[in-house]
């Protein structure tokens, strides 16, 4: 599997992600930016959809009088990646968005400043975000580890359950963005986590201990809290361990503290923490 990124010209999307695979089929389309629910709605119709038959049905399309649109952007796209056939993949961050709030996430604010540095040194990056508060995702009950160990026994690994095991397993890098709740992080990213750990996929299990599948070279946590955090990080301690099971050897944290004490200067501990990540990031 091959993933590209391309910039658009003229429309309001800033990004076109995508992935061809060996007989150039349309994987994992997803535009930063840009009318949401159409574009993704966009993504799910052209999944599997051989790249050319794809173009040929966006090449053209008009919005609004610009003489382009997002799909006569990927069109273009598209050809470019067929008639010139570039090999080299790009990198890949999967960004798993844990960032809920009711305002505006202060946790949120930090990843998109993250994100930022990372374009900048990546620019053909492709960024996929698996935004926990838009994916159907349920702890794993009895039926359900039932249903995914005869999948496992059968290697069905192209199976939906599988869908975000895959995509993280397709990772360079990873970013986990959440806000610090309870000592650790929401009860939502936990059950992210149940449903990606998976023997035979993202580990395996040896005489010696479990051997991680993960391609990916580094996991960064990104978290906020309203109080103190301490030394009571649990959050970014079990993140390291799942990671360290899953494969992956290198961590980082960046985190903000007590944002909610009476009294606080928040504008001046955010300050601070986005030049936190600027110095380690650049």
């Amino acid at each position: 599997m091959a993933g590209y990124a391309f910039k658009p010209q003229g429309v309001c999307s800033r990004l076109i992600n995508f992935e061809l695979d060996g007989e150039k089929r349309i994987h994992n389309l997803q535009y930063e930016g840009g009318c949401n629910g159409n574009l993704k709605a966009l993504g799910i119709l052209l999944e599997g959809m051989p790249a050319k038959e794809a173009a040929d049905k966006l090449r053209g399309n008009d919005c609004g009088g610009r003489g382009t649109s997002c799909a006569d952007q990927l069109a273009q796209a598209l050809d470019y990646v067929l008639i010139n056939n570039p090999t080299q993949e790009k990198i890949r961050l999967v960004f798993i968005n844990s960032c809920i709030s009711t305002h505006r996430s202060r946790t949120r604010q930090l990843c998109e400043a993250w994100l930022e540095i990372f374009r900048e040194k990546h620019h053909e990056a492709v960024i996929d975000e698996i935004d926990l508060s838009q994916v159907h995702i349920s702890p794993l009950d009895k039926a359900a580890i039932l249903h995914r160990n005869d999948l496992i026994e059968q290697e069905a690994w192209e199976d939906p359950m599988f869908d975000l095991a895959r995509r993280v397993k397709a990772a360079d890098e990873i970013l986990v963005g959440a806000p610090y709740w309870d000592c650790s992080f929401p009860s939502i990213l936990k059950v992210f986590i149940e449903n990606i750990v998976v023997t035979g996929l993202t580990f395996q299990e040896t005489a010696f201990g479990y051997e991680g599948l993960c391609p990916a070279k580094r996991l960064t946590y990104i978290t906020t809290a309203g109080g103190p955090i301490g030394d009571l990080d649990l959050g970014y301690d079990y993140l390291r361990g799942i990671g360290r099971m899953l494969g992956i050897e290198e961590f980082r944290e960046y985190r903000v503290e007590g944002l909610d004490i009476q009294g606080a200067d928040v504008q001046a501990l955010m300050t601070a923490g986005l030049e936190d990540i600027l110095k380690g990031e650049r």
